[in-house]
């Protein structure tokens, strides 16, 4: 089984698709913060992948969200997280390259899915090595950063 959260449009053939918001039937309504609910039982999803949404998960709950999905992953599975880089969007915005109102709307969200959290890719690589997944390949791609790790 191969899971892809907050699609949008970039929804992948052959694995379950689901956002908040769907916008096709390819795609099932899910919120992937109540990843537990789906029922997933432990060790049985190849790959997790999870697109520029970190921030939608309050602070004090993304490790319990990664251990959920460290436990339904099998061994060797792969989860890949992208999310908005703390540091380097205050860069951007201390540099003049991006507007106030271009900061605020990243920071903030939309106003019917507020953001919850920032993160930097330090961060989220300490909180996952504390779980136990295995960091594959990390990077930051404008104001954002990857992280594809293993269990």
């Amino acid at each position: 089984m191969k899971l892809n959260f907050q699609c949008g449009q970039d929804f992948i053939t052959g694995w379950k698709n689901y956002d908040l918001n769907p916008v096709n039937a390819e795609v099932q309504q899910w919120d992937f913060r109540n990843f537990q609910q789906l029922g997933i039982k432990d060790n049985t999803v190849e790959e997790i992948r999870l697109n520029t949404s970190l921030e939608l998960i309050h602070f004090s709950q993304i490790g319990n969200l990664f251990t959920q999905f460290y436990n339904a992953l099998q061994v060797g599975g792969t989860l890949y997280l992208q999310g908005i880089h703390a540091e380097q969007l205050a860069n951007t915005l201390a540099y003049g390259n991006i507007s106030i109102e271009e900061f605020n709307q990243v920071v903030y969200g939309h106003p019917q899915l507020p953001n919850r959290s920032l993160y930097t890719l330090n961060l989220v690589e300490n909180v996952v090595g504390q779980i136990g997944f295995k960091i594959k390949q990390k990077g930051i791609i404008g104001q954002a950063f990857y992280i594809r790790i293993t269990k």
